[in-house]
């Protein structure tokens, strides 16, 4: 059983980042919804240029992940990303819990030398 744990969280996580990405394509406007008001003060482009680059970087992050190529790269970027999303979305209690909890997994995923 342990041997399936590597490929069900590269999996999981990379489908889900793949997800996230595509659901921001949609709607970006909604990333704007969810950034801490004292974050956007420090952005010097919009919110939904930024929310196009997280959508981009998300989606290159789980196709790396699914496709099992520079994964430990993908996931400590993956993690790196998703620390910057906890902290900006820090009081928006539903997305900031998600975000750590992704985290702690993506983090597992760096730290399994598979």
């Amino acid at each position: 059983m342990k041997s399936l744990a590597y490929p069900i969280l590269r999996l999981g996580l990379g489908i889900t980042f793949v997800w996230m990405g595509v659901l921001i394509f949609q709607n970006p406007g909604i990333f704007g919804d969810i950034i801490a008001s004292w974050a956007t003060d420090f952005l010097v482009i919009d919110t939904t240029t930024v929310a196009t680059i997280v959508a981009v970087v998300d989606v290159i992050i789980g196709a790396l992940m699914i496709v099992n190529f520079w994964t430990r790269l993908a996931a400590i970027i993956g993690a790196i990303h998703l620390l910057i999303v906890f902290v900006i979305t820090f009081g928006n209690d539903a997305t900031s819990a998600r975000e750590l909890g992704l985290l702690a997994a993506t983090l597992s995923l760096f730290l399994n030398k598979n």
